[in-house]
């Protein structure tokens, strides 16, 4: 059996992932119970919270909605196989070469074909169109920033060097526009419980994605709207909301 039932009761399969089977309700609320760093972090810092502040610097960086997007969903496969350890892909990579790798590729192609995004270059894909290829490099090297600033902010002072230490700076607050301490920057940064990151997921959602219709009426429910206290913050560093939100 390659298929498990979702929050929204979709059968995803793994072994088959199709856009059809993508929800916004599943990539939210999964995104918001998944911890970064396995869970070894002094407050919990789910997925989606890592996710919107990669999205807000992607928009703050282009003003592009692609790759703000782009951002957002950048680990769309994590929400259905789970937010794997760096080390752990690695040692999974030495000993299975392309499983995982392969497995994680194919469920971001149906993600981002649901989203209406281009799918991520890599060896199977080689047409990807210039802008794509673009956008995709513009978020990986934020990722990566945002990495450091989440291990520095949740993690600490590394025991021993990371591989790439030094060669990048943390995300900071200057990336969306914003000074530390700020209205915008402590907001964004202060750890989010699941239900705020659920719900600031699916906001940062309906103003980067053109979402199905069945998908925009669960991310703009009154229960998914994100408390006063974030509304500002995320209204200053993503695109302008449609009507109604």
């Amino acid at each position: 059996m390659t298929w498990f039932q979702t929050y929204s009761g979709v059968a995803f399969d793994l072994a088959d992932p199709l856009p059809s089977m993508v929800r916004a309700a599943d990539l939210a609320h999964a995104s918001s119970l998944i911890n970064r760093f396995n869970g070894h972090t002094r407050l919990a810092w789910p997925l989606a919270q890592h996710a919107v502040m990669v999205a807000a610097a992607a928009w703050f960086a282009t003003k592009d909605r692609m790759t703000a997007a782009i951002g957002l969903l950048h680990d769309g496969a994590e929400p259905y196989v789970g937010d794997t350890s760096a080390p752990l892909k690695w040692l999974m990579e030495q000993r299975s070469p392309g499983v995982l790798r392969g497995i994680e590729a194919d469920i971001l192609d149906a993600v981002c074909t649901w989203a209406g995004l281009p799918w991520r270059p890599h060896g199977r894909h080689e047409r990807a169109t210039s802008a794509a290829i673009s956008a995709w490099s513009t978020v990986g090297h934020l990722d990566l920033r945002a990495l450091y600033h989440d291990r520095d902010h949740m993690l600490g002072a590394p025991v021993q060097p990371w591989v790439g230490e030094g060669e990048v700076a943390p995300l900071g607050p200057a990336d969306v526009g914003a000074e530390a301490g700020d209205e915008i920057w402590n907001p964004l940064t202060t750890p989010w419980t699941a239900p705020i990151a659920e719900a600031a997921f699916n906001y940062a959602l309906t103003v980067l994605v053109n979402l199905p219709d069945r998908d925009r009426r669960t991310a703009t429910g009154a229960q998914s709207y994100p408390p006063s206290w974030l509304v500002p913050a995320l209204r200053r560093v993503l695109p302008r909301p449609p009507n109604g939100l």
